[in-house]
Formats: structure tokens, C-alpha cells, sequence
């Protein structure tokens, strides 16, 4: 309680005390008074009740005292309670700003360097040059991945860790992890081993990239905390429990039994006294330990101080086919000469960004789909271009300077300069709700710098109109949306409609209308834009209710 609280409370007691000895007082004078005048009679009743009132009404005026100060410190409570949430609210926003600006700051030369081997990669005839640039490819995504968690500090302290499964080979997965860690081994002049067992089915499906992300985390650390002697990685295939074990055992300093306790806790490094050369955050295995939660698995260790330390992981993984890795031989060829997904030399898009760099990326990386691509440096640049041309899609940067993407985007559709164009928020900024934000704002979609070649190709592909894309086989691309690509499409649709969010359904309903959709939904998108012409929310809703309820019917809800 403050300082202003507690003078108020003597303040209370000073006065409760004067009362109750004012009282006191009165109530002994009138009983002066009755002694003087003899013993007690009938006739001296008046002056009895006289001083037992006024004592009784001196507890009673205390007794309010005392529930008001009771009332005024629960308020005060009350206030310290607002002002700690207004404040914890406020640090909240700083650090969101923080890491947005932090991730800007750190993704863009990412970008350059990730986007520049990635045209490196794809124009060389040299196949060592390829394969070399495709490590940088595999370290730097590594990279990426472990400032994507750091960053994302909000995403760290909920839990909340998206997963993204797919089809991966295992000998892929050790090459890498053999690739990333063998170099910083041989650095420190140690010895790095792995033993990989033969049962290991050869196809797995699940996050390669958090798998690897585990890993690494354990590896490097058995690295950094190793000064001489063996590092060694062994894999396994545990057929009970469906899943990859692997252990990452070192002879380096080991854990102290003290220290053991608090291992797995953010920023917490332990025995700084003998690391504190040794660099870190104190991030990695606090986010291991999430992710092979996240994943429903285990993550155990034993450590003898002096003498080393083994760390285990169990992390359940799909198995695809029973085809196994047998002998793991280290891949002769891992380069594959880029293959493009389609060309549309019909097409022009316009692409802002106040980054030379990232537009030299960004044209290089689409240089074979023969699309003309437009740049500008900023806001101004960009409005001058879209009133004079006509573009198939807009890729617009958010942080510029003097006037951002969002400005620029607002000024497009004020100005009636939009005309239906597909506009693609372009940033470094990679926090969970970054989609969802830029989104709202109108974007019709969203493209996270460092960009990838294959999800800048499939954005195009999704935006295009029909008639510009020839796909790599010759054909021309299919306007109509899969069927089960529609639900989910719908249900973000409704978001957008339960929350009346004009500006976001003016730009998704926009974009979707150069789609054909199968079914009875066809019938539904065109309902929605009528109902949304004029604005009738309600009606929109009763559609989206009959959507969901087909949705049901056929048993395709997402």
C-alpha cells in the first residue's frame, strides 16, 4: 500500500479515537451527575440511557469508520490491481513493438542473404557450387528458425508453437543435423560422432524443422560446454512408442546436482562461474523441452559433474511405408536443379520495398517465370505507379519510411485505385498474429520476409488471374477451388462477417471472385457478395449459418 493509504488509515484511527473518548467522556459526566444526585430511581432513567447511547453510538459511528476504511482499502486494491494490469498491459505492447521492430531489423539481411543464394542455386552449373550454397541454404533456415522462437517471446511464454507436418526423409534430416553441427565440433577441435541406427524407417512424417530445431539445441549445446574429448549423436527408431530416440552425449563439464533442478527454465544458465566465456541465452532447452511437449514426447537427462553429460529425446513421428534407412551413407548428390512451377509472361506485378536488396531478390527469384515485374522504393512511388498502370497483384512492404504500407494501402482504396487488385502485405515482421493483423487491415494477403521461393510462387499461382498462369506441365491453371479447400475458406470468410469487418471482406470477397467454386458453394460466394453490396450483415450471416450447416451435411468441415 502506498504512502497516501497509510496516512489515511491513522487518519481513521486518530479519529475513531477521539469518538470513542468524547464518548467516554459525556458518558462520565452524566454518571457524575447521578452519583451527585443520590442512588439510582426510577426519575434517573433519562440520564442512564443518555450515556449508554451515547457509547453506543460512539461504537456505532467507529464501526462505520472502520467498514468505510475497510471499503476505501479494497478500492485501493482495486486501483493498484488496474494500474499493475494497465502497466503489465503497456510492457506488453513495448515488447510486442520491441520484437516487431527486432524481427524487422534482423529478418532483412536474412532475406538477402537466404533470397541471393537462393538465385545462386538455381544459376550455376557447378555442382560444388550448388551444393555448397545448399548448406548455407540449410544452416541459414536453421538460423531462421531459432530467431523466429527468440522473437516471438509471446508465442515462447503461451505455449503456443504451431506445428507444420509433412512428408520428410530421414536421411535428410541426419544429413543436416551431421552437416550444422560437424563444423562448429571441428572448430573446437573435437570429435564428433553419430551412430545411426539401421531400423530407422526411411520416410517420416512430421515438423522436420522442429525436430531439427531439438536437435541442434542439444548438440550445440553439448559443443559449447565440451572443451576436449567426444561429442556423439545416436538415432533410433522406438517401434513401441512410434517415435524417434535420440541421445546427444559429451564429455565436457557436466551438470551440478544443485543446478539440475533448473535446467529446463527460460534464461536460466547454469554454473556461471566456470561458463562464463561460453555464449548462449539460456533459450535452448527451455524451448526443446516445449517442443517435445508440444509433440508428445520426452526429453530426460543424466549428468555426473566432471565427466559429462547424456541427454535423451523421445519424439513421436509418423512412419511412411516400411521401407527402412538401412545403412545411412551420407547423401552423394542432395542438389536438384530448380524446377519452376509455372510462367505467366502475360502478367505484371508491381512489387514496394524500400530495400534495394530485397527487390533484387525478389525479381531474380521470378526471373524464369517470366512475369514483369514493377519496383518501387516507397509509399509515394507506389501510388504514382498504381494510378498509371494496371497490375495482376501488388506486393506492398510494410515498414517504409515516411509513408508505410498500411498508409499506402489505405490511399489505394480511398482513391478507388485498388480495382479488385490481390494487395500482398510484404514483412519481416513474423510475430503469431501478424497474418491476422494485416489481414484486418485489408491486405488480402500475407508474405513473411526471409521469403521463400516456393511460397512466393504459390501466392502467385493463388492470385493470378486464371488466364496469366501456365503451369510447368503446359496446362493452364484450373480456376476452380478444390472442394476441400473450400470449408476452411468459408470459415475464414465467417470470421470476417461475424465480426463485420468491412474493410478484410471487401478485400477476401475481391480476391476469391476470380475463383469458381464447386457445388452448391458457387450459389453461396455469389449470395455473400450480393448480400455484402449492400451491406446486409445479417443476411450474411443466415448464409454463412446455411454454409456450415452443408458443411456438416457432407461431412467436409474443417
Amino acid at each position: 500500500m502506498d504512502k497516501g493509504a497509510n496516512k489515511k488509515r491513522i487518519n481513521y484511527i486518530l479519529l475513531c479515537a477521539v469518538i470513542l473518548y468524547v464518548a467516554i467522556l459525556i458518558a462520565g459526566f452524566v454518571g457524575r451527575n447521578i452519583l451527585k444526585n443520590g442512588s439510582y430511581d426510577t426519575g434517573r432513567v433519562f440520564d442512564y440511557c443518555f450515556a449508554i447511547v451515547m457509547i453506543l453510538l460512539a461504537l456505532v459511528i467507529i464501526a462505520a469508520l472502520i467498514i468505510i476504511e475497510i471499503i476505501n482499502s479494497k478500492l485501493d486494491d482495486l486501483q493498484t490491481e488496474a494500474r499493475q494490469a494497465e502497466n503489465a498491459e503497456e510492457a506488453n505492447r513495448a515488447k510486442t513493438e520491441f520484437l516487431a521492430n527486432m524481427s524487422h531489423e534482423i529478418r532483412t539481411p536474412i532475406n538477402s542473404i537466404l533470397g541471393m543464394n537462393e538465385i545462386i542455386i538455381r544459376e550455376t552449373e557447378q555442382e560444388e557450387i550448388a551444393e555448397y550454397a545448399e548448406d548455407i541454404k540449410s544452416a541459414g533456415e536453421t538460423l531462421l528458425f531459432l530467431i523466429n522462437d527468440i522473437l516471438d517471446f509471446s508465442k515462447i511464454e503461451s505455449g503456443r508453437i504451431d506445428l507444420y507436418e509433412r512428408e520428410y526423409e530421414s536421411a535428410s534430416l541426419i544429413y543436416d543435423l551431421n552437416n550444422m553441427i560437424s563444423v562448429r565440433a571441428r572448430n573446437k577441435k573435437l570429435e564428433y560422432v553419430s551412430h545411426i541406427s539401421q531400423n530407422i524407417p526411411a520416410v517420416l512424417r512430421g515438423d522436420k524443422n522442429r525436430v531439427q530445431q531439438i536437435i541442434i539445441n542439444l548438440l550445440t549445446n553439448a559443443v559449447k560446454y565440451t572443451d576436449e574429448g567426444t561429442v556423439t549423436m545416436s538415432m533410433e527408431w522406438d517401434e513401441e512408442a512410434g517415435a524417434l530416440r535420440v541421445s546427444v552425449a559429451d564429455t565436457g563439464k557436466g551438470i551440478k546436482d544443485e543446478d539440475k533442478e533448473v535446467l529446463f527454465e527460460k534464461f536460466k544458465r547454469v554454473d556461471l562461474e566456470s561458463n562464463i566465456n561460453i555464449e548462449g541465452t539460456g533459450l535452448g532447452l527451455a524451448i526443446s523441452k516445449m517442443l517435445v511437449n508440444r509433440m508428445n514426447g520426452e526429453i530426460s537427462f543424466e549428468s555426473e559433474y566432471g565427466k559429462g553429460s547424456v541427454f535423451t529425446v523421445v519424439i513421436p513421428q509418423g512412419r511412411i511405408g516400411k521401407t527402412l534407412i538401412g545403412e545411412y551413407k551420407k547423401p552423394t548428390r542432395r542438389y536438384k536443379k530448380y524446377q519452376g512451377k509455372f510462367t505467366a509472361p502475360e502478367a505484371r506485378i508491381l512489387v514496394v520495398d524500400d530495400t534495394k536488396t530485397n527487390l533484387t531478390v525478389i525479381k531474380g527469384l521470378l526471373k524464369n517465370t517470366k512475369i514483369t515485374v514493377d519496383i518501387a522504393m516507397d509509399g509515394p512511388t507506389c501510388l504514382d505507379m498504381v494510378k498509371d498502370n494496371t497490375y495482376d497483384i501488388i506486393f506492398l512492404d510494410i515498414r517504409m519510411p515516411g509513408m508505410g504500407g498500411d498508409e499506402v494501402l489505405d490511399r489505394i482504396n480511398k482513391g478507388g485505385l485498388r480495382r479488385g487488385v490481390p494487395i500482398i502485405a510484404l514483412t519481416a515482421d513474423a510475430l503469431a498474429e501478424s497474418r491476422e493483423k494485416y489481414l484486418a487491415m485489408g491486405f488480402t494477403g500475407y508474405l513473411s520476409k526471409p521469403v521463400k521461393p516456393e511460397i512466393l510462387e504459390d501466392t502467385i499461382i493463388q492470385f493470378l488471374p486464371d488466364n496469366r498462369i501456365i503451369l510447368s506441365d503446359g496446362s493452364k491453371k484450373e480456376g476452380v477451388i478444390e472442394r476441400n479447400q473450400v470449408e476452411g475458406l468459408f470459415m475464414h470468410l465467417g470470421e470476417y462477417i461475424m465480426s463485420e469487418n468491412e474493410p478484410a471482406l471487401a478485400s477476401m470477397l475481391g480476391a476469391l471472385n476470380r475463383f469458381e467454386f464447386p457445388g452448391i458453394y458457387q450459389e453461396k460466394f455469389d449470395s455473400l457478395r450480393a448480400a455484402f453490396e449492400v451491406r446486409d450483415y445479417i443476411g450474411m450471416k443466415e448464409i454463412f449459418a446455411e454454409i456450415k450447416k452443408a458443411a456438416h451435411a457432407t461431412g467436409e468441415q474443417q
